[in-house]
C-alpha cells in the first residue's frame, strides 16, 4: 500500500484517510490491519463525491460543498477528525395527518398531507352569491316579461259578453269551439264575461246556442299590436258599451266617456285598456316622479239617453 493512499473503513466501507483513527462517517475506530486498501480512483483524482449534509455531488478537490458550505470530510487535516456540518435548516410546510388515516405499523413512516392556503376567503364566495343570485333572478324576470309582451302583441284578447238571454252560448273561431257556456247577463258583471286570444290573421267568429243554432257571426282581421276586441253576439238593444277614461294628478280633468258603435256587435279596441267591466279606482298608485296619468276601462252601460 502506498503512503497516504486512502483505505476503506471496515465498518461502513467508505474511503477514509489512513492517518485518521476514527472514521468520520460512522464514528467507529479504524483498526490497523483490518481496513482494506481502496479500490478504484484515488482521492486526488477528479472524482465527484456526495455531500454528507445536502447529499448533492461535487468535486473531491474542493474543501467545502459549493451548495450548502459543509466541509469536505475527505480533505480533513491530518490527526483531526472533521465532524459533519449541521444541515442547513429548511422551512417545513404545514402538514396535518389525513382525517381518515389508518394506524401505521411500528417503524413505518406516517403519511403527511400538505395543507394549501385557501384561494379565496369564504366571505368572498358568499358575497359573489349575494350579487349573482339576485342578478340572475332579475334577468329571468325580464326575459319572461319580454316574452309575454311579445306574445300579447301578437295575440290580443277577445272579450265576449252574452246579453241575448240564452244561457250556455258558445263561441267558435274558424270552425272550432273556443269558448263554452257563456252565461247570459244584461248587467255589468265581469265574472260572467269570457276571454280568449286571437292570433294574427283573418278569423271567422260564430256564436251558437246550446242546440247548435247560429246566433251571430263576425269576421275580423287581427294585426300585430292590436289592443283587444269585444264581441257581444246579438246584443240586447238596451245594452251598450263605452270606453271610459279617468284622469289622475295633473290630468284629473282629462277624463271622459266614448260610446262604442251602437249598431254593431263586434268592436276593435284601438286604445290601451286597463280594466274590463269595472270602474276605475278613486286613487291610483304611480311611480315616483309621475305627476299625472290615465286609467281606461271598457264598461257595459244602458243605451237609454245615449
Amino acid at each position: 500500500m502506498e503512503k497516504n493512499e486512502p483505505i476503506r473503513c471496515p465498518h461502513c466501507t467508505r474511503l477514509v484517510s489512513p492517518k485518521v483513527a476514527v472514521c468520520p462517517f460512522c464514528r467507529k475506530p479504524v483498526q490497523a490491519g483490518v481496513a482494506q486498501p481502496a479500490a478504484g480512483p484515488r482521492i486526488g483524482a477528479r472524482t465527484p463525491i456526495k455531500c454528507q449534509s445536502c447529499h448533492k455531488p461535487f468535486s473531491d478537490l474542493l474543501k467545502a460543498c459549493p451548495h450548502c458550505g459543509a466541509p469536505n470530510l475527505a480533505k480533513a487535516p491530518t490527526g483531526e477528525t472533521a465532524a459533519p456540518a449541521p444541515a442547513s435548516p429548511k422551512p417545513a410546510p404545514s402538514v396535518v395527518p389525513p382525517p381518515t388515516a389508518a394506524p401505521t405499523e411500528a417503524g413505518a413512516p406516517r403519511r403527511l398531507v400538505l395543507v394549501e392556503p385557501a384561494s379565496a376567503p369564504a366571505e368572498s364566495s358568499r358575497l359573489k352569491e349575494k350579487i349573482l343570485y339576485p342578478a340572475a333572478v332579475i334577468a329571468v324576470i325580464c326575459a319572461v316579461a319580454a316574452g309575454y309582451s311579445w306574445f300579447a302583441e301578437g295575440s290580443p284578447e277577445l272579450w265576449v259578453v252574452n246579453t241575448t238571454g240564452i244561457d250556455r252560448l258558445s263561441i267558435w273561431v274558424d270552425g272550432e269551439e273556443e269558448i263554452d257556456a257563456v252565461p247570459s247577463t244584461q248587467l255589468e258583471d265581469k265574472a260572467k264575461a269570457r276571454t280568449a286570444r286571437l292570433s294574427t290573421g283573418s278569423h271567422k267568429l260564430e256564436a251558437k246556442g246550446a242546440d247548435g243554432r247560429l246566433v251571430d257571426a263576425a269576421s275580423v282581421t287581427v294585426e300585430r299590436g292590436a289592443k283587444g276586441f269585444l264581441f257581444a253576439p246579438a246584443r240586447h238593444p238596451e245594452v251598450c258599451f263605452a270606453l271610459e277614461t279617468a284622469g289622475y294628478g295633473t290630468w284629473s280633468g282629462g277624463g271622459g266617456s266614448e260610446l262604442l258603435d251602437t249598431s254593431s256587435t263586434f268592436w276593435t279596441i284601438d286604445k290601451h285598456v286597463d280594466r274590463w267591466f269595472e270602474g276605475s279606482p278613486d286613487s291610483l298608485s304611480v311611480t315616483k316622479g309621475t305627476r299625472g296619468t290615465f286609467d281606461r276601462a271598457v264598461r257595459m252601460v244602458s243605451c237609454e239617453g245615449r
